[in-house]
C-alpha cells in the first residue's frame, strides 16, 4: 500500500516493537531503519536488533519477519535515527556504528538520561559544525523489574525512558 500511495523514490525506514511485560520478551519488526542496539545488563554484550526486511516503499513484494528477543532486568534499549551514526566530521567521515557502540558499551551502568546526554554530546562534538545534515533522534530505554512481581521467575516490568 505503501508503494502504491508514494513516488516511486519515496521511502521510509520503521523500527515497530511491542514489548510484553509479563513475559519479558520484546517482538519487533525493522524495516530498514538503523539496528537498535539492545545492552544485556551484566553481560558485557551488544544485540542488533535487525529482524525484519527492506526499507518501506521501494519493494511492493517484500517480505518481512519479526524477532522476539528476551528482556532481563536493567537491559538498555538504544533507538536512534541515521542522523546519529552518519552524523560527519569536516573530513566526511561518519561518527558511524563502531564508535557508537564502544561509546554505548560503557554505559551499562547509567542511567538513560546520562546515556542520551553522553552520546548526543559526541555525535555533536564529532560533527562539522553548523546545522546537522540530518535529524538526530535518540530514546534510551531502561527495563526495571516491576515492583509487582511476586517472585524471581514473575517477569513483571516497568519501562524508564528518555527522547
Amino acid at each position: 500500500m505503501f508503494c502504491e500511495l508514494t513516488a516511486q523514490a519515496r521511502f521510509a525506514s520503521l523500527f515497530w516493537g511491542v514489548f510484553d511485560a509479563e513475559g519479558g520478551t520484546l517482538r519487533y519488526v525493522n524495516a530498514g531503519h538503523a539496528p537498535p542496539i539492545l545492552i544485556r545488563h551484566g553481560l558485557n554484550r551488544i544485540d542488533p536488533l535487525d529482524q525484519g526486511g527492506p526499507v518501506l516503499g521501494l519493494l511492493p513484494s517484500a517480505h518481512y519477519s519479526a524477532g522476539v528477543v528476551k528482556i532481563d532486568c536493567r537491559d538498555t534499549l538504544i533507538l536512534y535515527s541515521d542522523g546519529i551514526n552518519e552524523a560527519a566530521n569536516e573530513s566526511e567521515e561518519e561518527f558511524g556504528e563502531d564508535r557508537l557502540r564502544e561509546l554505548i558499551s560503557h554505559g551499562d551502568g547509567a542511567s538513560p538520561e546520562g546515556l542520551c546526554e553522553r552520546i548526543m554530546s559526541q555525535v555533536t562534538a564529532f560533527a562539522s559544525a553548523g546545522p546537522p545534515a540530518d535529524d538526530r533522534t535518540l530514546m534510551v530505554v531502561r527495563f526495571q523489574r516491576s515492583g509487582t512481581a511476586q517472585s524471581h521467575r514473575e517477569h513483571r516490568f516497568s519501562v524508564e525512558a528518555v527522547a
